[in-house]
């Protein structure tokens, strides 16, 4: 077996990383220095099928707070990595849908087929295992289980969850990541931070997490909702308690309560929201092009100087201080895994 060399990061999509694997006669040395890189970049562990000849490419991007990954997959077994280490998957749900060929996935004892155009959600705290027994592209989403739960969105699945592909509402959510995935390579970084923010606004439908009429009453759901319409709302400066509440067609002093009962109010959560998005969007962009104006209007701020003071209160340091250590941070990080998986 022959593994060729994986690369991590490009000028124009720092969160990009690439690795490959081709059947060519090699050694049990490439083999595992493939499955190596597999489960410390992108928490699976793989089980190669060495009788057969294949090629497998894994290419992954970061789009705001997702990872969007595009491979194509043969004649091998995937499973999560299962120990707590940093590739942990457990706080992740995985979306993958198939593009071209086949994949099985197992888990909890049951065994199914998903063919072209197929989806499946997953959640990789209970064990599973893939097998691609044909080269099979799939795209996947990595998608942080507390960006579900600050919107209010199922995020724990107890079985292997399908989406309903005959709602149009799913079909066009799940062609709109294909295209992402398609463009992923040669958009600019923030245009497929703003993509991955869309799929992630509209993952609801996917999951199909409707509530019925009498958990839509009670006091939780409608404190879901309220975050859900917050998360989408969070660029509009003139966001008050009554636009919220107008919209779950509730009262502003009932939504008020029921926030209270949580320990907080509507606006001091959605601040902190503010200030949260602020700072992932500092810590993504590199510091040469952060314009704290513009990252204070996309976060709801006013001016840059309100901003400006309400980060550093909340942060310690400036939002520029902020961008320049998180990415210093990062490069440390990206260092430790910039090494290429050598020819043998």
């Amino acid at each position: 077996m022959h593994a060729r060399h994986a690369t991590t990061g490009t000028q124009s999509h720092p969160g990009m990383q690439t690795i490959s694997y081709t059947s060519a006669g090699g050694n049990q040395s490439s083999r595992r220095r493939w499955a190596e890189e597999m489960a410390s970049r992108f928490g699976l562990n793989c089980t190669l099928d060495t009788a057969r000849a294949s090629h497998s490419i894994v290419t992954q991007w970061r789009a705001g707070p997702l990872k969007l990954t595009d491979a194509e997959l043969a004649w091998l077994w995937l499973s999560p990595v299962m120990q707590r280490t940093p590739a942990w998957l457990g706080e992740y749900m995985l979306l993958k849908q198939v593009e071209s060929g086949s994949m099985t996935i197992e888990q909890n004892r049951t065994t199914h087929r998903i063919d072209a155009g197929g989806m499946v959600l997953v959640d990789p705290a209970r064990a599973f295992h893939d097998h691609y027994s044909e080269t099979t592209r799939i795209i996947s989403l990595r998608i942080p289980k507390q960006s579900l739960r600050d919107r209010g969105i199922r995020y724990a699945l107890d079985d292997l969850y399908f989406p309903d592909l005959k709602s149009p509402d799913v079909a066009a959510v799940r062609d709109y990541v294909s295209f992402t995935a398609q463009h992923a390579s040669a958009i600019s970084t923030k245009l497929l931070d703003r993509l991955g923010d869309q799929c992630l606004t509209c993952f609801d439908i996917v999951i199909g997490d409707a509530p019925s009429q009498s958990l839509a009453r009670s006091a939780a759901a409608l404190a879901l909702r309220a975050r859900q319409v917050i998360a989408r709302s969070i660029g509009d400066p003139d966001l008050t308690v009554s636009k919220i509440a107008a919209e779950l067609n509730v009262s502003a002093n009932y939504l008020s309560r029921v926030f209270r009962a949580e320990g907080l109010s509507p606006m001091r959560y959605v601040w902190s929201m503010r200030l949260t998005h602020a700072a992932r969007l500092l810590a993504e962009t590199p510091v040469e092009r952060v314009m704290s104006k513009e990252i204070a209007f996309r976060c709801g701020f006013s001016n840059a100087s309100n901003f400006s003071r309400a980060f550093k209160d909340e942060y310690g340091v400036a939002p520029l201080a902020y961008a320049r250590r998180a990415q210093e941070a990062a490069g440390e990080r990206g260092s430790d895994s910039d090494m290429p998986i050598s020819n043998t």
